[in-house]
Parts: structure tokens; C-alpha cells; sequence
């Protein structure tokens, strides 16, 4: 599915998802910097800010999210095998 969509749309595609059974959903993007890196790079995020209001439906309120770390290091380890 693609992911290129505002909250509304995304919070549809979740509904979806969690209807037929998913109990965890990562999402793949891109993003700016506001520090140099080399381009093109690769950025496993940890922890993002929440300020859509759409997540609050899903999860408690708080001012930022945690990606678990058992998937933190599962998609590290992922990546470091594609050199």
C-alpha cells in the first residue's frame, strides 16, 4: 500500500490493517535533516513527536512515540546485512 498519504487517509489504511488482525504497523518514509548527514542515508527513527491529533486514537496521549526496541534492533540488523 502506499504510504503517501495525510493522517485521514493513513488513519483508514490502520483501520483496515487492525480489522484484519495487525497488531503492529511500521511506517517507511523520507524526511529532511536539520544537521549534515550524507545523502541518501539511511535513518532507523527511534522516537517521533505527535502532534496530529490522529494517533491519539490509537495509542495514550503523550508529547512523543517509541519504536520497540526488539523492532529498533530487528531493522538494524536488517539493514547492516545490505552492506
Amino acid at each position: 500500500m502506499s504510504c503517501n498519504h495525510w493522517a485521514p487517509a493513513s488513519a483508514q489504511i490502520i483501520d483496515f490493517l487492525i480489522a484484519y488482525g495487525a497488531t503492529q504497523i511500521i511506517a517507511i518514509g523520507s524526511c529532511g535533516v536539520l544537521q549534515d548527514e550524507a545523502e541518501n542515508s539511511l535513518l532507523v527513527v527511534t522516537e517521533a513527536l505527535r502532534d496530529e491529533g490522529t494517533s491519539y486514537h490509537y495509542l495514550p496521549a503523550a508529547p512523543s512515540i517509541c519504536l520497540d526496541n526488539d523492532v529498533t534492533i530487528s531493522i538494524q540488523s536488517s539493514l547492516a546485512g545490505l552492506g
